[in-house]
């Protein structure tokens, strides 16, 4: 586990503490940078299996450089029902990441600008068993709205017993752009 801070100012650094109590931006077990003002904060944290077992808001930060107050746990009960029936038809989606998680958020359609990132932990080539999970993370943006500025997903995918994919836990929350940039899983203010 590696840990690292750069805190040039002790002023600074209580406002920071604030901020980590009142809305978790700094778990013991995920990757986030903040700036305030002339302040960079970095906490680099290896997070791998334990990812599955994080609380909500904890695992949802993991990748993102932008505050989380909250997030949101999905049911991917009814999606890897689907997600099963698409393997046993062999169909080509049911055996791709980025097309899964296209699939659970309802596509690629309306959003202005979409990115998506897959992180597998440890060595894995296509075509070989998953030994643990992918984490696909899908930000839409660019909304044209005052106050949500886009969404982020996280989706953690792993192998089932019969060797079809499925999602093994999925969250949620907006992109807020008021009064500053954060995720929140509740009403943007």
């Amino acid at each position: 586990m590696k840990l690292g801070f750069l805190l040039p100012v002790p002023y600074l650094h209580q406002k920071l503490m604030y901020l980590r109590l009142k809305y978790f931006l700094i778990p013991s077990a995920i990757i986030s940078t903040l700036t305030i003002s002339c302040l960079k904060l970095t906490t680099v944290v290896q997070a791998e299996d334990i990812e599955l077992s994080l609380p909500a808001i904890q695992a949802f930060g993991i990748g993102t450089k932008t505050l989380v107050k909250s997030a949101k746990s999905i049911d991917t009960q009814a999606f890897n029902q689907r997600l099963m029936e698409a393997h046993q038809n062999q169909a080509e989606w049911s055996n791709n990441f980025v097309q899964i998680g296209l699939q659970f958020i309802g596509g690629a359609e309306n959003h202005r600008h979409q990115n998506i990132s897959v992180v597998i932990p440890g060595e894995w080539e296509p075509g070989t068993p998953l030994t643990s999970y992918a984490r696909v993370a899908i930000e839409n943006g660019g909304w044209l709205d005052d106050s949500v500025a886009g969404n982020r997903y996280i989706l953690w995918i792993v192998q089932g017993n019969e060797g079809e994919l499925k999602i093994e836990r999925a969250l949620y929350a907006n992109l807020c752009s008021r009064p500053f940039y954060m995720y929140s899983a509740g009403l943007c203010p």
